[in-house]
């Protein structure tokens, strides 16, 4: 007994020995550490007479019978992890936790118990932090409108929020230390294996770092796949990643959005692309009906006080020329006079409609854009559902809104062009005729007008080809409107093209220019003008900018910037002086010449302006010179609500290559 008594000293558990009386008999030096109380104030007790008190966790006391040493010796068998807890003399307070065994005769009767005391404070303390933690976290990420998912390092799921369960559809519990690849990240967007291996949110477990994206997608429970942005984090103990957090959004708008404003941007390129008033329509339909996912398009014009289908997709063709009253087609009417658009999610049971209308044609669902001109209702752009009941989204109204806008805009292009056909065909050749190819440059340009049908801006552009691997770039602007403004734009023109082909430096073309233009013209009318000559093979651009607004250079590589504008206008005094200027074009740089109607566009209360225009340039994603001005311009639109106060004309041009 004494050996074992010398073994029990070197133990920090503290140890005792009891009779079967509950007498303790031997303490070690673990007991007195624990209990507070020094071995005389212990040895010869019972549990009850120590000056300690041992209570439940809760605080209550304990009868003899419920201690663990009394349960031992009236079953005869051991009482394991019983936690408990000590009110030293100093008020101080331990939680332990008690093992109570039985020891026996040669006879098998019960002579004593053993019991074995440990400190479990701190242990107590750490778990009621990490609850405490946990409820925080809980708490916190309860309210987040993102997805929040915990990882241990395997990979197994420890946490998920509330947000992350609604995305999903996986509660906590579900998922609770299972693989969470094989349960929401197997699949690609096309359905193809996501193998665990090619997983970046199980690579961080492994080598650290953070991993961003924006183009993943999850998998619900059903296994529909949706789009999400996410970034995982490493958790990091030690220097050791033993853990991973992951936030995610479901992306679902914002990529129907970007979709959707692809689709208006294609779109507006086709519309803009010809004044052909039917081709525009025609188009609209069908890429319009298949941008916004709808099954059925229509364009209603107004006529004689009647709303009249011309054009149509998706219906039976007998729909072109039906003819609907007020009193039949209200939704047409309102959108006409509120100029606003109005989405019906549920046709049978919205008053705005006629209901019967709405069920001779099957409509279910409808969506109509106004197409006004000048405060004029010209006709009205519809979307349609007819297999089901759906509710548009804003997205899809903001398409539609924009769509109809530069519809109207297109509509009154291409009116405008039917009125002045005479005007414009006598003057096309001088003003808009561009080549259609050049050798060694991508470009694209884009021109449109404020003006009715009795005036002619005086915006233009021209692309000359010159010898000697040379190009000539020309975009002007000349003060005033009418024909007096479009003859000196068309002399302006001509006379910078002859000069151009003498192989004098843009400077002297553009003094040259300045004399003749004041020999020929009113001393109120002056011109801007950009003019420069492209090397194409060595990508030296030299050029003048003769009061104009300064051109820009978008690098391939870098950020975009803009060129120096240090000459004066043309056509207002004699004898000016006018400066050269260099600058050199990589192979896919972008060179973007423009009017003032850009940057003087009236957005509220202020200019479009110059930092706005390079910070759109700056942010265009790689794309052909031909589609960058129309980019331009929808973003200037967008930004004036459709409405010009100057012409608009944009020049872009880009050397090929890669």
């Amino acid at each position: 007994m004494e050996r074992l008594e010398y073994i029990f000293e070197t133990l920090v558990d503290g140890i005792i020995i009891m009779d079967r009386n509950g007498y303790i008999k031997f303490a070690n030096k673990g007991t007195e550490k624990i209990l507070g109380l020094k071995r005389s104030e212990i040895i010869g007790r019972t549990c009850n007479e120590l000056p300690c008190k041992i209570t439940t966790l809760g605080g209550e006391p304990l009868s003899s019978e419920m201690l663990p040493f009394s349960q031992a010796i009236r079953t005869g068998k051991p009482v394991f992890d019983r936690e408990l807890s000590i009110e030293r003399v100093d008020d101080s307070r331990a939680i332990i936790s008690v093992n109570a065994a039985p020891f026996t005769d040669e006879s098998g009767d019960i002579t004593g118990i053993v019991i074995s005391l440990r400190d479990i404070s701190e242990r107590k303390q750490a778990e009621e932090a990490l609850k405490k933690s946990e409820k925080q976290l809980r708490d916190i990420t309860s309210v987040l409108g993102e997805g929040v998912y915990v990882l241990d390092k395997d990979g197994h799921l420890t946490f998920m929020n509330p947000a992350a369960e609604s995305l999903l559809r996986w509660i906590e519990a579900e998922l609770y230390g299972k693989d969470v690849h094989e349960a929401i990240h197997y699949q690609r967007a096309d359905g193809a294996r996501f193998r665990a291996e090619e997983c970046p949110v199980l690579e961080i477990i492994s080598s650290g770092g953070v991993y961003r994206t924006d183009d993943d997608v999850f998998t619900r429970k059903d296994g529909s796949i949706f789009p999400v942005a996410y970034v995982t984090t490493p958790i990091i103990e030690n220097g050791q990643v033993v853990a991973s957090v992951t936030t995610f959004q479901d992306i679902t708008e914002r990529k129907r959005a970007e979709r959707l404003r692809d689709a208006l941007n294609d779109i507006n390129a086709a519309v803009n692309s010809t004044l052909e008033f039917d081709e525009i329509m025609k188009r609209v339909v069908v890429e319009a009906c298949e941008a916004i996912v709808c099954e059925t398009t229509a364009i209603t014009m107004r006529e004689d006080d009647y709303w009249v289908v011309r054009y149509a997709h998706g219906f039976a063709r007998e729909i072109i020329g039906v003819k609907l009253t007020d009193e039949e087609a209200p939704h047409l009417t309102l959108a006409a006079r509120t100029n606003k658009p109005i989405a019906i999610d549920h046709a049978y049971s919205d008053e705005r409609v006629d209901r019967e209308v709405m069920a001779k044609y099957d409509i279910s669902s409808t969506l109509v854009v106004p197409l006004m001109v000048k405060e004029n209702v010209m006709g009205v752009l519809s979307f349609n559902h007819h297999s089901a009941a759906v509710a548009f989204k804003e997205v899809d109204v903001d398409f539609a809104s924009k769509l109809g806008l530069s519809l109207s805009l297109a509509i009154e292009n291409a009116r405008l062009y039917a009125g002045q056909r005479r005007i414009a065909d006598t003057l096309q050749e001088a003003l808009l005729t561009m080549p259609e190819r050049i050798e060694g440059i991508d470009f694209g340009y884009l021109y449109l007008a404020t003006t009715d049908t009795s005036r002619v801006g005086g915006d233009f552009y021209d692309v000359i080809e010159l010898d000697h691997d040379r190009v000539g770039l020309v975009v002007g602007d000349v003060s005033g409107h009418g024909l007096e403004a479009a003859t000196l734009t068309a002399l302006v023109k001509s006379t910078i093209r002859a000069y151009a082909y003498d192989n004098s430096s843009p400077a002297i073309i553009m003094a040259k220019t300045n004399e003749a233009i004041i020999k020929a013209s009113a001393p109120e009318l002056f011109i801007t003008v950009f003019f420069g000559t492209l090397d194409t093979k060595s990508g030296v651009l030299t050029y003048c900018s003769a009061g104009h607004p300064p051109a820009i250079v978008k690098r391939k590589t870098s950020k975009a910037f803009f060129l120096t504008t240090n000459s004066p206008a043309i056509g207002a005094f004699r004898g000016l002086t006018y400066l050269d200027n260099q600058e050199t074009l990589k192979k896919g740089d972008a060179l973007i010449i423009y009017t003032d109607g850009v940057i003087e566009a009236r957005c509220d209360n202020e200019f479009f302006g110059d930092e706005r225009l390079i910070k759109l340039i700056d942010g265009l994603k790689p794309t052909s010179a031909k589609e960058i001005p129309q980019a331009i311009f929808n973003e200037v639109a967008d930004c004036t609500g459709g409405i010009l106060s100057d012409d608009v004309a944009i020049l872009a041009v880009r050397l090929e290559g890669d």
